[in-house]
């Protein structure tokens, strides 16, 4: 059995062959030949060789461990074959225990996010109207709008997202993989929207109080999961994607400011449920589901409260009888005409937290699939859940 579960993790090691070639291609870093001298990786660096990894016994052996294992024998690939199959690693020649640094590394990746305890992420700039379909002024300052060019020329808005850091949006694989959008090239990611016809958006009697315009950004790299599948029978799966911007955006405006994530479970769940089931959350967009579909969607970000709905409940609902639901989902909405066709593809599903008084957002879902029949009652849309994804997002995030 365990020779089995190794084989299985050589094979998902092998579906980050790609990513990995793209990060020594952005790094700089030389992939060896089989054979060749190397070094082990940081910070305890060992002299080693070139090996195939099936017959290095020392990685091997630790990809039967947690992910933090699983992840330090990643960042040993030396050798990455053109045509697929199993990659090589630089296999230790000294026989001293292989050191694992990755769980310090996470820590120090999480200082790449705003901190929530210091109130850094999450807060909105103006109190919203919880009543009304148009969110007011400021609401919801983490918004971003998918702006894709079109064969024909011109621009057009398609998904949503939203601002995690500094230099990463957080949207839905299907927004931005191959062969879902082959016609339709990501141009940028506007941030700082509320209301697409006017800019400087204004609020009052003469719009005498406005927001800084909105700023257009420059994708530099899509990183979308390597395992995403998308199936309309089945539904969803790996359904997450992130933005690197091609520059650092000035979250000191009073128009952006990030997004939580909840990584701090003290806060996000203090009963130690993470399935956030029949809690309140929010879905927020310009209805834009598709850059394909011909849908208009709202001129004015909108706003709405929608249950969350447990997977149990969600898998026997009608419209959904043929998909697979597991923990990586999220179902709210099911009420008429309160689903997440108020929201963006790709765009935030966010709860609702205190700290000292202060009410503080924390992402829970992107929007992933749904009913094509908006607000149909108990059909629930779904989302890719955060929770599930935080090392793989953590992981590919860098400064």
């Amino acid at each position: 059995m365990a020779s089995l579960f190794a084989s299985f993790i050589v094979y998902l090691l092998v579906c980050f062959v790609h990513a990995e070639h793209l990060r020594f291609r952005r790094q700089g870093s030389s992939i060896r030949s089989l054979g060749a001298e190397c070094e082990t990786p940081k910070p305890n660096v060992r002299q080693g060789k070139c090996t195939h990894i099936k017959d290095c016994e020392e990685l091997l052996s630790l990809l039967q461990g947690p992910n933090q294992n699983i992840t330090y024998v990643r960042q040993s690939i030396c050798f990455i074959p053109v045509n697929g199959g199993d990659p090589d690693v630089c296999c230790p020649t000294a026989k001293t225990p292989v050191p694992i640094p990755v769980i310090e590394e996470a820590v120090d990746k999480r200082k790449l996010f705003p901190d929530p305890r210091k109130f850094e992420c999450g807060i909105e700039i103006n109190d919203r109207i919880v009543d009304g379909e148009d969110a007011p002024l400021g609401a919801w300052p983490w918004m971003a709008l998918l702006f894709y060019q079109i064969p024909w020329g011109g621009v057009k808005p398609g998904c949503g997202g939203a601002v995690i850091n500094k230099r990463y949006v957080i949207t839905a694989a299907h927004c931005v993989s191959p062969g879902i959008i082959d016609e339709y090239k990501l141009a940028y990611a506007r941030l700082g929207e509320h209301k697409l016809s006017t800019d400087p958006d204004c609020k009052g009697p003469r719009r005498q109080v406005c927001q800084p315009p909105a700023i257009n950004v420059e994708v530099e790299e899509i990183i979308y999961h390597p395992n995403f599948i998308q199936d309309t029978r089945k539904g969803s799966k790996f359904d997450i994607a992130l933005l690197r911007l091609a520059k650092d955006i000035d979250l000191e405006t009073n128009s952006i400011a990030p997004i939580c994530l909840p990584f701090d479970k003290e806060i996000v769940a203090p009963d130690g449920d993470l399935s956030f089931d029949n809690e309140t959350g929010w879905v927020t967009g310009w209805g834009k589901t598709s850059v394909t579909r011909p849908n208009n969607g709202s001129d004015v970000l909108q706003q709405l409260q929608v249950p969350i709905v447990p997977l149990t409940k969600c898998a026997t609902t009608p419209v959904y009888k043929t998909v697979e639901f597991s923990e990586e989902h999220v179902c709210a909405g099911g009420e008429p005409d309160k689903n997440s066709c108020k929201g963006d593809s790709g765009g935030p599903l966010v709860i609702l937290r205190f700290q000292s008084g202060i009410p503080q957002y924390f992402l829970i879902g992107v929007v992933s699939f749904g009913t094509p029949y908006c607000g149909l009652v108990d059909a629930p849309g779904v989302y890719t859940r955060i929770t599930h994804y935080l090392d793989w997002i953590l992981d590919q995030v860098q400064e």
